[in-house]
């Protein structure tokens, strides 16, 4: 009788471990893993596009696809204006001019990186009807 216990207990305390390691794993990867939350500078969540029409959604995906390398150019160009003023402040002598330069270079990159996401979204959006575009900029004020 105590060997039978003594089995239920562990299948037990084995399936009670499987389940905390399973919903670990889930909050783990809800934290971590993009594509759960909205990506860092996205203008419009794919949440908001979640109520317009999936032929609609198709057409802006489209859309803003044809802007891809525009953006990645983009961001590309923000990561080494980023990387210029960190090792300009790095640098072992510091030159404060140089740092003025490259913090000039970083705006200049954030206009036009964000340039980019702008052209993008305005060509996306003239894809969407009216309706779609203020259900977004409506799920937007929420």
């Amino acid at each position: 009788m105590s060997g039978d216990r003594s089995r239920w207990i562990i299948a037990f305390i084995a399936v009670s471990l499987m389940l905390n390691l399973f919903l670990a794993g889930v909050i783990f990867g809800r934290i971590t893993l993009p594509g759960i939350r909205p990506a860092a500078g996205a203008l419009i969540a794919r949440a908001r596009l979640r109520d317009v029409p999936t032929a609609e959604r198709l057409r802006f995906a489209v859309a803003m696809r044809r802007h891809a390398p525009d953006i990645r150019a983009a961001r590309t160009g923000l990561r080494v204006a980023r990387q210029a003023v960190e090792d300009a402040i790095a640098a072992p002598n510091y030159n404060r001019e140089l740092v003025q330069q490259r913090f000039a270079d970083l705006r200049q990159a954030q206009a036009a990186q964000q340039t980019a996401q702008q052209t993008a979204l305005t060509d996306a959006l003239g894809e969407l009807d009216a309706k779609s575009r203020l259900a977004i900029v409506n799920d937007q004020r929420r």
